[in-house]
């Protein structure tokens, strides 16, 4: 039964923690100004570069 218990709560905080970086990405790629694709591109790549 902790096993189970145990494999739950690590999928469910692993779903959380993907949808609040998923989130956070999506605020701050709005919250940059719409330039060419190229420089959206570029920003992104830095971002995960971090």
């Amino acid at each position: 039964m902790p096993a189970l218990l145990a494999t739950r709560d690590t999928g469910r905080v692993s779903g959380v923690g993907l949808v609040m970086v998923s989130m956070n990405s999506y605020a701050e790629f709005e919250v940059i100004p719409m330039q060419s694709y190229r420089e959206r591109r570029e920003w992104i790549d830095d971002q995960r570069s971090r």
